[in-house]
């Protein structure tokens, strides 16, 4: 009678929720990633705009003594405009054939990123039309950074231009100094945003989930209603099975549940604590599972007080429950529920009860960024109930690689049901895995497009250093010429690049903090603001920034006098 109260209680609870599978929020967690990616992408696309135009304005500006040469020798603006449009055509179709190249060489690994449960709705791949927007920015690309120095340079004063005294215009060097400000600034964001990101996904991917996944099985043994309707063959069928996979070499322990960890994200039961009122506008309610005598050992849950299961909890014996911590510690704030009886009753006082013989730790049921409900484990032994809500899931810990247990796991079934299907052959770490699925994806491109702004970066750093150097050759020499030591040389040409660096850094702090906040909702154990990311990818770029000074100043330092100050 106790054992069929319970039941009736478990499947009549009208607020359980039941399910074959996850239903966690992989689909709200994938719309935030591909919303903050498509944020970040901007933001890269922006940083791929600004150095194209500065590097497009400092070859160009390189150039101007030989476009005033051509145009002395009378070749018309149109002429030098459409030269310098195709050189920069020819660039853009370079840089697509290459693009297309590394696309279809990264698909693969694109296609290895797609959660299992977006592959229904995309599917990486390169068709006409992705091909088509590629070349049409190509073609703007190129038109747009070629057209803008053909204006500029086709306008010149000739006689300044081939006496070169128009190297060195102010309003030249404040552009390009801007855009690498821009640049940088941009990049750090980037960097910023993939650094919180992979902190994130680190943090919950190792976060602690209150069982030892290492090691550790899973498999599904569904019993049908049809031939498993009678409850003592349930448990007959559960009890072969344990003592079978148990004699396996290299098994340790195992158990049989309703669901394993975040596998089954439902499952909840109104009960009474026995002599006691309930407290106004508190629900009394927890999570369920029905699991055997071996199963919370076998999954690594901490035992806090009390005992686990015995193999003498049976539907003879008195009706029994384990409660996590965080049920004990709402319901029995400052006590101890070890001894305590409870009615899984819908709110009355009527038998059964049933006596808490143990407290375990809390286990990351409902997600792994989910903080632990209050819940309550039966032995299946005690709860008869229908079978679609008897224990389905057999977890295996074992010494070796658990992949090598299948084949002995399912002829251990097989001889007791020959007709039994055994399905979601995994390892929990791979269960793990699936559940960070969407933002693993989302923190794999970013920081991929992250890295990819910090190489453009640099390269813009080198690219403005590099023709700062160039146009103060003269300059240089003079220098020397006076007396100046090569490492004042030196430290003039790094601090020009680091004073770059450093306003765009700081710009980007500014930035970073707007922007992280925007994402706070996506972090997870990590602070918008964490002080160790910004800085780490602050000193991050200062550093690339002072490689990227050090090679042009290492070549100003080499300058002869006599030379430079004979060409000016």
């Amino acid at each position: 009678m106790q054992r069929a109260a319970i039941a009736r209680a478990l499947v009549n609870e009208p607020r359980m929720l039941l399910a074959d599978e996850p239903t966690g929020n992989l689909d709200s967690h994938a719309g935030e990633a591909i919303t903050e990616l498509f944020r970040q992408l901007c933001c890269d696309g922006l940083t791929v705009v600004v150095v194209t135009h500065n590097q497009a304005l400092a070859r160009a500006a390189t150039r101007g003594h030989e476009i005033a040469l051509r145009g002395a020798l009378g070749a018309s603006r149109g002429r030098v405009s459409r030269q310098l449009l195709t050189e920069s055509a020819v660039l853009a179709a370079s840089g697509l054939i290459l693009g297309i190249v590394l696309a279809r060489w990264s698909l693969g690994f694109l296609e290895q990123l797609v959660p299992p449960a977006m592959t229904l709705f995309t599917s990486p791949s390169l068709n006409g039309a992705t091909l088509a927007v590629a070349a049409a920015v190509s073609v703007a690309t190129g038109l747009l950074f070629g057209l803008a120095p053909a204006l500029t340079m086709t306008r010149p004063s000739l006689t300044d231009a081939l006496k070169g005294s128009g190297r060195n215009t102010p309003g030249g060097q404040r552009s390009r100094g801007l855009f690498v400000v821009a640049e940088v600034a941009m990049t750090l964001v980037l960097l910023v945003a993939a650094g919180l990101l992979l902190q994130t996904f680190y943090r919950m991917r190792y976060a602690d989930l209150g069982v030892r996944p290492e090691g550790l099985l899973t498999l599904r043994t569904t019993l049908p209603q049809d031939r498993y309707e009678d409850f003592p063959r349930r448990v007959a069928f559960y009890d072969r099975v344990l003592d079978g996979v148990q004699r396996l070499p290299g098994v340790v322990s195992a158990g049989y549940t309703t669901s394993v960890p975040l596998e089954w994200k439902g499952g909840t039961n109104q009960f009474t604590i026995e002599s006691r009122a309930p407290v106004e506008g508190m629900v009394y309610d927890a999570n369920h599972r029905q699991v055997s005598e071996g199963y919370l050992k076998a999954i690594g849950t901490t035992l806090v007080r009390g005992r686990y299961f015995q193999a003498t909890d049976t539907e003879r014996s008195t009706p029994v429950v384990i409660v996590n911590q965080s049920m004990a510690r709402k319901y029995w704030p400052g006590g101890d529920p070890v001894g305590q009886r409870i009615a899984i009753d819908h709110g009355t006082w009527a038998e059964p009860w049933l006596t808490v013989v143990g407290v375990v730790g809390d286990v990351r049921q409902m997600g792994l960024e989910t903080p632990p409900r209050p819940e309550m484990y039966f032995p299946y032994r005690q709860v008869d109930t229908q079978p679609w809500f008897a224990p389905r899931d057999l977890v295996v810990r074992t010494t070796k690689d658990p992949m090598d247990l299948v084949g002995d796991i399912k002829q251990v079934v097989h001889s007791i049901d020959p007709e039994q299907p055994v399905s979601n052959i995994r390892t929990l770490d791979e269960v793990l895995d699936e559940d960070v699925a969407s933002r693993r994806v989302g923190t794999t491109l970013l920081t991929a497009f992250a890295g990819f702004a910090l190489v453009l970066a640099v390269v813009g750093i080198y690219g403005v250093i590099a023709y700062f150097v160039a146009q103060h050759v003269p300059e240089m020499g003079v220098r020397i010429a006076l007396g100046a030591q090569r490492h004042d040389i030196l430290r003039l040409v790094v601090w020009k690049g680091l004073t770059l660096a450093l306003m765009g850094v700081l710009l980007g702090v500014v930035l970073s903090v707007v922007v992280t906040r925007l994402m706070a909702s996506l972090l997870y154990g990590v602070g918008a603001t964490d002080v160790a990311t910004f800085a780490g990818g602050s000193v991050l770029l200062l550093l690339l920034a002072f490689v990227a000074s050090y090679l042009p100043a290492r070549r100003a330092t080499s300058v002869d006098p006599i030379v430079a100050l004979r060409a000016e």
